[in-house]
Order: C-alpha cells, then sequence, then structure tokens
C-alpha cells in the first residue's frame, strides 16, 4: 500500500500546477523523516559529530548477522561518514527474529533481482 501511494504522489509532484501538499501524503507515513534527513545532512556537512541512527553495514557489531547486512543503529555522524557506536549484547530470542527478518528479506530482495534481470 505504501509503494502505491508513492508512486501516486511521485505523479502528482510531476505535475508544475501542484502547489500544495497533497492529503495523500498523511496516508504515506514517516511523519519527521524529512527533518530526520536534514538533519543527517547537516550533521555530514558540518562535521558536527552528532549521534543519530542511522542504517550502516553491520560488520561484526551483531555476531548473528553476516557482515553485509544493514542494521540501524546509533551512530557518531561527521564528515567522513557515520561511525557506529557499540550495541548491547542481544537476546537469544530477539537475536534469532532478528536474523530470521534479516535473512527474509535478503531473499526478497534476491527473488527481485532475478525478476529485474530476467525482465
Amino acid at each position: 500500500e505504501v509503494a502505491a501511494i508513492e508512486e501516486r504522489l511521485l505523479r502528482m509532484y510531476a505535475d508544475p500546477a501542484l502547489d500544495t501538499k497533497p492529503e495523500l501524503l498523511e496516508r504515506r507515513g514517516g511523519a519527521f523523516y524529512s527533518e530526520a534527513a536534514v538533519d543527517l545532512v547537516a550533521s555530514l556537512s558540518a562535521g558536527r559529530g552528532d549521534v543519530q541512527v542511522v542504517n550502516v553495514r553491520n560488520g561484526d557489531r551483531l555476531p548473528f548477522l553476516p557482515p553485509e547486512a544493514v542494521i540501524e543503529v546509533p551512530a557518531r555522524v561527521t564528515a567522513a561518514g557515520a561511525d557506529p557506536l557499540p550495541v548491547d549484547p542481544v537476546e537469544p530470542l530477539f537475536a534469532g527474529l532478528i536474523a530470521h527478518v534479516t535473512a527474509y528479506e535478503e531473499l526478497a530482495l534476491e527473488a527481485r533481482s532475478k525478476e529485474v534481470s530476467t525482465g
């Protein structure tokens, strides 16, 4: 549903006569995302060194996930990029759930990539 809303919004935004915020935007979700995005760009540009929650490569932070997995964690943001802060160990029950969701997302991405490449 979000993807369909996003597609409709993009068509609306292509109209140069649009000069008001579409009501449909309220149904998309992601409130305050634009503020977080602007804050992140400002931190990267100015090298403020503040802590923000961002998506980064896992590396060895969560040992039950592959290094190339993307995780969302607090990180110190400077002009050089986002440096993830240490994370607390994850309880086994939650580690299993996180690993399961990550595997599902990887399989979905792989399937979609194959679908696109084969037409």
